[in-house]
């Protein structure tokens, strides 16, 4: 009986303790895209997509999953879509949007819409030398993230 009891004991141990070390494990996953790279938290960032075309609509969930690498569709989740952001009050849009090219159409929003869509949208700056604003989204799908933006040619 005694042994029956701690043999019990021992179990649960070992199962809450791999519940944890599991939880921990998919937790670093799941944030492991932002390491080495400062995690932007501000609802107030501004976030702009270019899209090719000047075609109605252009922010369309078909877009921007196919603009993704890889390519995604409409109700899978984004890994790293390539934004211009800034948690910088005084950039504005129009700065944003320079270093993506004339010609252009855009989607634009916040991370704050964003978030209202689903609160796990992870967004990290990733400067380049032709864009300091380059950012990368993740956690989203093209679908949330279209019902949050707006469309700006």
């Amino acid at each position: 009986m005694i042994r029956k009891t701690v043999s019990n004991t021992l179990f649960a141990t070992f199962c809450l303790t791999a519940a944890i070390v599991v939880a921990i494990v998919l937790a670093g996953i799941r944030r492991a895209d932002a390491a080495g790279k400062k995690a932007i938290t501000a609802a107030s960032t501004k976030i702009v997509r270019a899209v090719n075309g000047k075609d109605n609509p252009i922010c369309t969930a078909n877009v921007i999953g196919t603009g993704n690498d890889p390519s995604v569709g409409p109700s899978d989740e984004l890994t790293n879509l390539s934004v211009s952001c800034s948690d910088d009050r005084q950039v504005t849009y129009s700065q944003l949007k320079q270093p993506l090219g004339a010609n252009r159409s855009f989607c634009i929003t916040t991370l704050g819409e964003l978030r209202d869509k689903n609160k796990e949208v992870l967004i990290v700056a990733d400067p380049e030398a032709g864009n300091p604003f380059h950012c990368l989204l993740s956690h989203i799908t093209p679908k949330q993230f279209v019902a949050a933006t707006k469309e700006d040619k």
